[in-house]
């Protein structure tokens, strides 16, 4: 006998929503990659990061970095494109165009507390006109096929409080959603959050309401469900570094392994969804909160914040180093290859060979003939000669056993034609 489908937590518009945690649309962060790492992880839906309306109506195809923003899976429905602007015609104009590339909802900020958008009437700073947010949603509910939600905060200041006033205007003129920032745009992201403030938007609106301030653990979840009411949760910076919240854990529960494994499943992604290795400088970020509960060295940690060749292994390596002791590239204060790399091509950056990248923001550039320089440290280094890749800031080494008694020597490493060493990060490493 089959079991009856299983209900949604709640609905916006008829945009079922199965699931009460939601990763908050965050600038910077909540690109593709972190979004469907914590949708497998148990968010219910995507908020992608926001898009200025401007930049969605000008004449031509859209800029790439917007582009990005507004890519996603399928495995990430429901989907939901957030815009911020001051005018609701540019508004409505966006949104027409957005609801061709197939969200499930279309999304106003009305919470980013930044000076450059709150203080041209834009995000935050729409909170100080209620009449305008009234004609943004009735001209996009009443145009748009999709529905339409509104992210607020509690409004411009201590002596501004309008967030009753806004929430009612939104659900009056189409609005299907609300989410709820429990702070004012005074408050930025400090001071403590209002939940009461949020109980009070629940109690006075028919449609979901979505809290949102102050979760950093499971216990946090349930509390602010408790005590507002709420139909789902929306957690940002205490999802950056610990997405198994999303499965109800908590960041101390989450074993080092578990940890390692999600890491180098998130650089993947975003070695893939970036061009370059603009993926790796961006995952940086992210790898030094996944590494916040690690007690690592200074020279540990700048190790692995300044790599930024894209070549996989290695980068999984330096890694795994974190999780499984000695360093894989170099025995400890010795300056050598340990002898499981021995016979292996290895492509570093200079940051993975001691180089201080704060004194020296490249640290081929300290002397008029850089390439030198680079060779005689490497030399000291490796013990071999190198070279120094084409147009990259890479060094390139080949470690080459002698003939005889089976040490290494080193000595410069040359491909077939057409052939970089770039070419396959995935490939295995061994000669």
């Amino acid at each position: 006998m089959n079991s009856s489908p299983k209900a949604p937590t709640f609905c916006a518009g008829k945009i079922p929503v199965y699931g009460d945690l939601i990763l908050s649309p965050m600038d910077g962060f909540s690109d593709m990659p972190f979004r469907s790492l914590c949708r497998q992880l148990g968010s219910a839906m995507s908020y992608t990061e926001f898009v200025n309306a401007q930049n969605v109506v000008q004449k031509g195809d859209l800029h790439p970095s917007i582009e990005r923003k507004l890519a996603f899976l399928p495995c990430e429905r429901p989907v939901v494109y957030q815009l911020f602007d001051n005018d609701p015609d540019r508004l409505l104009e966006a949104a027409l165009r957005l609801q061709e590339r197939g969200p499930d909802i279309i999304d106003i900020n009305m919470g980013c507390s930044l000076r450059s958008i709150s203080g041209r009437g834009a995000g935050a700073g729409l909170m100080r006109t209620p009449v305008k947010i009234a004609r943004i949603f009735r001209k996009l509910s009443r145009r748009l096929e999709v529905p339409v939600s509104g992210k607020i905060r509690l409004g411009w200041d201590q002596s501004a409080r309008n967030y009753l006033l806004v929430a009612r205007i939104i659900e009056e003129n189409g609005g299907a959603l609300v989410a709820v920032h429990a702070r004012t745009r005074q408050q930025g992201y400090g001071g403590r959050a209002d939940w009461d403030a949020i109980a009070e938007i629940k109690g006075a609106l028919s449609i979901p309401v979505i809290g949102n301030g102050d979760v950093r653990t499971v216990a946090d979840i349930e509390r602010l469900k408790a005590h507002t009411g709420c139909d789902g949760v929306m957690i940002g910076r205490a999802a950056v570094g610990n997405p198994w919240i999303f499965s109800r854990i908590d960041r101390s529960q989450v074993s080092p392994e578990q940890v390692r494994r999600t890491m180098r499943r998130h650089l993947e992604r975003m070695l893939d969804f970036y061009t370059g290795e603009q993926g790796l400088v961006l995952f940086r970020k992210h790898a030094s909160r996944y590494l916040s509960e690690r007690r690592l060295t200074k020279e540990q940690r700048l190790k692995l914040l300044t790599a930024d060749n894209a070549i996989r292994r290695l980068k999984h390596l330096a890694i795994d180093a974190q999780f499984a002791g000695p360093d894989p590239f170099l025995q400890p204060g010795a300056g050598k290859l340990r002898k499981p790399f021995r016979g292996r091509l290895v492509e570093a950056h200079a940051g993975l060979l001691g180089f201080d990248n704060r004194q020296f923001p490249d640290p081929f550039a300290r002397r008029r003939d850089p390439v030198p320089d680079a060779r005689c440290r490497a030399r000291r280094l490796l013990r071999g000669n190198t070279h120094r890749a084409q147009d990259t800031g890479l060094v390139r080494y080949e470690v080459r056993p002698q003939e005889g008694d089976g040490r290494a020597s080193a000595g410069r490493h040359h491909l077939p034609q057409g052939q970089t060493g770039t070419q396959h990060p995935d490939e295995e490493l061994d000669s």
